[in-house]
């Protein structure tokens, strides 16, 4: 007993030294690190950084870290990567950052930990100084993940966080996403009352960077001064490099406005200020700066010098092997060469600026391209903007010398842009950010367009035209078809239900709190409240998208596929004899016509006159005019020559190669607004006059599509009928004061569309009450007609038809709404088109017999954000949409008399049924109402096959014919299989 207590009294004092030297320890080297952390906070960051670092060094020498606190065995390597930060050795500062300090700080905190949050943000700064954009917006993420999760909010580093990724996304062209994140900062910033501070300055410079890069010049200067403002009265010797800074953004500035003079004013200040601080990275981008300025003057050789110099201060400042910045010296100095036709040399440079922005880029040859499929490429937008200026350069030097080899060289270099381009924009999450990559990426569509017609003159290899085809057609509604992709990928990966649901729930309330935004009444500080609640709504549907796409990789495999363009081999195969498809690319510069028939494909190319929007916009105004008098001379000449420019040719070579009588249009840009069978095929001075007019439509029946992908829909059309329990399910209402009281005060009443003035429609019931009488199915009208009558009952139906106001918002698109009946327990009496984006509906097709649901906003690239777009994510692929106002009368006489036809003719496709409907109307209706007002604006979206009008519940008798026809041809087979089997047996004995 006596021993055991000696050896306790041994052991216990044994582990009490220990703990006295464990302390010790720890105390001195939290004395070092003291040190360490007034050497950081210095005036001169460097020499302080390499003091600093030998401090650390000694200290490890000298102390064993792995016998100390873990924090400060952590805290050790958190201070070397974050002084080689402060020192520019940013791959080194890395390595101690994300291999061994994010390791032992998950081990000493914990992974949910504030302290590891700091980490990822410090880790995905350092990843912002290579250039690794990708891993910088993964790691600030991170970050703000564990920041949101928090029981103890640490706001100032959660908004912090929230900057970076704005900077981030900037860089990346994400602008959407950027001024989220920049609004909650400033939210923060704002409340705590932090806006004069070093934090509140950088973050007005970067929404004055943002501003620029939207092309909003006159707020980007605004903030950039402000910023400037409030670094000079804190008057901080420590900050000059951030003023230095502003300075060259107001220079960037002044150099997109064309105030070059002004703008070599601010780069000048800007580079004072480096030179005083030996500031060379800063000095260097001042320098090109001041050369693009001398540039754009035409002083290339001062051009030259500054070029020149900034690249030997990139060269002799970057520690890493890819270096953007010494990329767009390099990049700059190439422009300089292509100005001076020296082509040969420019195209040199730029394969010097490739290999700083890729790897394994290093040793490409004049006419060569890096690999771009299947790579993380983390500078895209630079490497972009880089291949796109080599392309040009090669058809300059095809211009210039005619070698077939550089022509191959342009149009594989554009095949290396468009895989680019589709990893940029699956990249972006917000809807607005793609519809801005999409406006700014068209001039490249059409130079890539024209290099391989080029090309295809040369060779006449049909592989070239089909390229060329390609360009132009994959080019249209992508958002829409990737957002369809998206919905695919999600039936098809094995997602839980409940997390779809939760998915659909979360988009919902997004949708809904974005429309929240939009009423006029929000005072300042609800709207601040409001804008905060929707960018909390965004965080959790990105949350839970990135958990689907991480734990269900089929899902993510299907979502990330590139949308691509049907081929022509695989158009042709969709088409009839009598068919013909028009497929049109509006560029800057030309517009492009591709004619593709069961025979063949052929193209046209024309010059786009500068006022061709303007043209189109004064045609479509006359056409909505009931009284048009004195605007025949106007129309006719306006409807021939648009009928020149955009049909005459190519029906004039399809006139020799067949009878086509039906066209499928996928028009582009301005065209989508247009009705095309109102074109004239001859000039005359009548054409308003529809009896006697040459009008498109009396030659040739005319569908539309949004894009070749969306023009056929056999299969998927086929599916949905036999899905369907009913026929026609249809919706209409004439409108009570209740109803009409109610869009008082929404705000809807100040929209700036093409609205129809709200009032009673008088034919509307009757036209829903009809078209089921003729068709068979069920119908709301009035009262019954309710918005959640129709939520109920709308994916039931193959054919749903909606007869009711529609409101067009071309601001806010999501707004625009099909007006319901109004019931006294609820206000909530339209479906507006962000209630669309959310629904499941997969009719066969949708009639939207109310005014301008096939015209909106339009999207340069992308097509038209109408009420029929959202019809067609909600899984409507082919409808009958309207192009501006409605006539009520006309337009249910044309839609009684195309469903008379439809049950009349089940085996006619639509587009012929709606060519006959008008056509009727034009010859029965009082001459008064045959104005193209009256029946133009109706047109087919999609798939134009015949309309299967057998009431799905009546389908069994057909199942059971069938079925018996089967039995009794199974039947006649087998008893003649009999009776040879035995007639051979016979013979054989």
């Amino acid at each position: 007993m006596k021993k055991r207590y000696t050896l306790f009294l041994v052991l216990c004092t044994y582990f009490s030294l220990l703990s006295q030297d464990q302390a010790e320890l720890d105390r001195l080297i939290a004395e070092r690190f003291e040190q360490v952390s007034q050497f950081r906070f210095g005036i001169d960051v460097a020499a302080d950084s390499e003091q600093a670092i030998a401090v650390l060094l000694a200290t490890r020498a000298r102390f064993p870290l792995q016998a100390a606190d873990c924090k400060l065995h952590a805290k050790w390597y958190y201070l070397m990567g974050a002084c080689l930060f402060e020192l520019d050795r940013n791959e080194e500062a890395l390595l101690y950052l994300k291999d061994s300090t994010l390791l032992l700080y998950e081990q000493c905190w914990g992974p949910a930990h504030g302290e590891t949050a700091y980490i990822h943000y410090m880790i995905g700064r350092t990843y912002a100084y290579l250039g690794d954009h990708i891993n910088r917006v993964a790691a600030l993420i991170r970050a703000l993940n564990i920041y949101e999760e928090l029981a103890l909010p640490i706001v100032g580093e959660q908004s912090l966080v929230y900057q970076h990724l704005a900077n981030a996304f900037i860089d990346q062209g994400d602008y959407v996403r950027a001024q989220e994140y920049l609004q909650s900062a400033y939210a923060f910033y704002k409340t705590a009352d932090i806006l004069e501070s070093e934090n509140g300055a950088e973050l007005l410079n970067s929404w004055g960077i943002l501003s620029r890069m939207q092309g909003k010049y006159p707020e980007g200067n605004q903030y950039l001064q402000q910023a400037l403002s409030i670094l000079n009265r804190m008057n901080d010797p420590d900050l000059v490099f951030r003023k230095a800074d502003i300075y060259h953004n107001l220079g960037t500035l002044a150099l997109d406005q064309g105030s070059y003079d002004q703008g070599i004013a601010f780069a000048n200040q800007a580079l004072a200020l480096n030179q005083s601080l030996d500031n060379n990275v800063g000095l260097a981008l001042n320098l090109d700066l001041l050369g693009t300025l001398q540039k754009r003057k035409g002083n290339w050789q001062n051009a030259q010098n500054q070029y020149d110099e900034a690249l030997r201060l990139k060269r002799q400042h970057s520690q890493v092997r890819l270096d953007e910045q010494v990329g767009n010296s390099l990049e700059n100095l190439a422009d300089l060469a292509m100005l001076r036709n020296e082509f040969t040399a420019a195209i040199q440079l730029y394969q010097a600026a490739i290999a700083q922005l890729i790897d394994q880029a290093e040793n490409l040859t004049l006419f060569e391209n890096p690999i771009i499929a299947a790579r993380v490429i983390s500078n895209r937008n630079d490497l972009l903007r880089v291949l796109d200026l080599k392309a040009q350069a090669y058809l300059q030097l095809y211009e210039s010398q005619g070698a077939a080899q550089t022509l191959l060289a342009a149009t594989e270099t554009y095949q290396k842009i468009d895989t680019l381009l589709n990893q940029i924009r699956q990249g972006f999450q917000a809807g607005g950010s793609k519809y801005l990559l999409q406006e700014a990426i068209v001039p490249i569509y059409e130079r890539a367009i024209q290099a391989n017609l080029m090309r295809y003159r040369q060779t006449q290899a049909l592989s070239d035209l089909e390229q060329a085809y390609q360009l132009a057609a994959k080019n249209k509604a992508l958002v829409l078809l990737e957002g369809l992709q998206n919905e695919t990928a999600k039936s098809f990966a094995n997602i839980p239900r409940q997390l779809l649901r939760q998915e659909a729930q979360l988009k919902k309330d997004y949708y809904k709190q974005e429309i929240e935004l939009l009423n006029p009444k929000l005072s300042a500080t609800e709207q601040a409240q409001q804008q905060n609640r929707l960018f909390q709504l965004r965080r959790a549907y990105e949350k839970l998208i990135a958990t689907l796409e991480t734990d269900y990789p089929a899902y993510y495999d299907l979502k990330y596929r590139f949308v691509n363009s049907m081929k022509i081999s695989d158009l042709q195969a969709k088409l009839l004899p009598d068919n013909a498809l028009f497929e049109y690319f509006v560029g800057p510069q030309k517009l492009f016509v591709f004619v593709i028939t069961q025979e063949g494909v052929q193209y046209f190319e024309r010059k786009k006159p500068a006022d061709l929007e303007e043209k189109a916009q004064q045609f479509r105004q006359v056409l909505q005019m009931t009284d048009p008098t004195g605007q025949d001379s106007l129309f006719s000449l306006a409807a021939y020559t648009l009928y020149e420019y955009l049909l005459g040719e190519p029906l004039r070579f399809l006139a020799n190669k067949g009878a086509i009588t039906r066209l499928k249009i996928i028009p582009d840009d301005v065209l989508l607004q247009l009705p095309f069978d109102v074109l004239l095929t001859a000039p005359t001075t009548a054409g308003l006059n529809a009896r006697t007019a040459p009008y498109v439509i009396k030659q040739f029946a005319i569908s539309y599509g949004y894009s070749n992908q969306l023009a056929f829909d056999g299969k998927r059309t086929l599916k949905r009928i036999k899905k369907a329990a009913a026929r026609f399910g249809g919706f209409g209402l004439a409108y009570d004061d209740f109803t009409l009281k109610g869009l008082l005060g929404s705000g809807l009443e100040q929209m700036n569309g093409e609205n129809r003035e709200m009032g009673r429609l008088k034919y509307s019931d009757d036209e829903v009450i009809d078209a089921a009488r003729i068709l068979g199915g069920e119908t709301w009208v009035n009262k019954q007609a309710t918005k959640a009558a129709f939520l109920e009952n709308a994916d039931k139906y193959a054919i749903l038809h909606l007869a009711m106001h529609a409101l067009v918002d071309d601001k806010y698109p999501l707004n625009s709404a099909m007006i319901f009946s109004r019931t006294a327990d609820s206000s909530d009496f339209m479906l507006k088109a962000a209630d669309l984006y959310s629904l499941q509906i997969q009719a066969d097709l949708a009639v939207l017999s109310a005014c301008n649901t096939g015209f909106g906003t339009l999207e340069r690239g992308e097509g038209v954000r109408s009420l029929a777009r959202a019809f067609i994510y909600a899984g409507c692929h082919r409808l009958l949409a309207t192009l501006w106002e409605a006539s009520d009368h006309s337009t249910k006489d044309i839609l009684l008399s195309f469903y008379h036809s439809t049950k009349a003719a089940p085996k006619q496709p639509i587009d012929v049924l709606l060519q006959k409907a008008k056509l009727h109307y034009l010859e029965t209706a009082p001459p008064t109402f045959t104005l193209p007002n009256y029946w133009a604006h109706l047109m087919i979206l999609g798939d134009a096959m015949p309309l299967d009008t057998i009431e799905p519940s009546s389908r069994w008798y057909l199942y059971l014919l069938l079925g018996l026809c089967l039995l009794f041809i199974g039947r006649f087979l087998f008893s003649r299989r009999s009776v040879k089997k035995n007639n051979i047996g016979a013979s054989f004995l």
